[in-house]
């Protein structure tokens, strides 16, 4: 397990390969370029379409540039990741996260509300 700056975790869920990413609260460019940064070689170190990604979004204020900083992260993490959960997208953030869902061309990504649910929701999610 690896946990750099309590942002980012690696652990198991059964025998699936998990990667936490905690962007909450995050309300400045700096701090979405730093973490993702730091997370990118996490996910490159996985095969492709091996790994599972837990993604706290709560209380992140989006902007043009951390939507599109966030874009290019999913863009980046797609070859890599089976499956992700997003939790912490309400209203219109809920609309923009969706939205980087279409333009990174990820169609393995359920938004749901809590890193409970996240945690669940992978523990019960059959291996395909």
């Amino acid at each position: 397990m690896i946990i750099i700056n309590n942002r980012i975790d690696e652990f198991k869920i059964g025998e699936k390969d998990v990667v936490f990413i905690d962007f909450s609260n995050y309300t400045h460019e700096e701090e979405f370029k730093t973490l993702i940064e730091l997370f990118k070689p996490i996910i490159r170190k996985y095969p492709h379409n091996s790994i599972y990604t837990i993604t706290s979004m709560e209380g992140v204020e989006l902007n043009s540039k951390s939507h599109d900083l966030i874009s290019e992260a999913a863009e980046h993490n797609r070859p890599y990741v089976k499956f992700g959960v997003v939790y912490g997208v309400e209203g219109v953030k809920k609309i923009l996260a969706k939205t980087i869902t279409i333009v990174s061309g990820r169609t393995n990504l359920e938004y749901l509300s809590s890193k409970e649910e996240a945690i669940d929701y992978l523990t019960n999610l059959k291996e395909s």
